[in-house]
């Protein structure tokens, strides 16, 4: 009989206990706050001219959200999703990406 073992490492880079993610991206300052939340955070990006697209996914990588978004403001509501690590990508329409990741507790 064979025996499989596996060994399953998440890592967060860059994850800290700051109440913001600060990220610039071709003149836009995006910011996802808070961070840890408990499902509900504000995506905010400065001077947004542009059509965003918004993906978030669990930590098994499943996505949970998508969405289109061109304005500077908008609130994502994953508070059904549970408490765990998402990671958000913003894709811009020129194909550039932003990844972060955010908390739910």
């Amino acid at each position: 009989m064979k025996k499989l073992c596996a060994i399953v490492v998440f890592a967060c880079i860059g994850l800290t206990a700051a109440a913001k993610i600060n990220e610039y991206n071709g003149g836009n300052t995006i910011t996802i706050s808070p961070n840890p939340n408990k499902g509900i955070f504000t995506l905010n990006m400065e001077n947004n001219q542009a059509k965003i697209k918004v993906e978030i996914y669990n930590e098994v990588g499943q996505r949970v959200y998508s969405a289109m978004v061109n304005n500077s403001k908008t609130e994502i509501d994953l508070s059904k999703q549970g408490k765990g690590i998402y990671n958000v990508f913003l894709t811009d329409e020129n194909k550039n990406v932003v990844n972060r990741n955010i908390m739910v507790e």
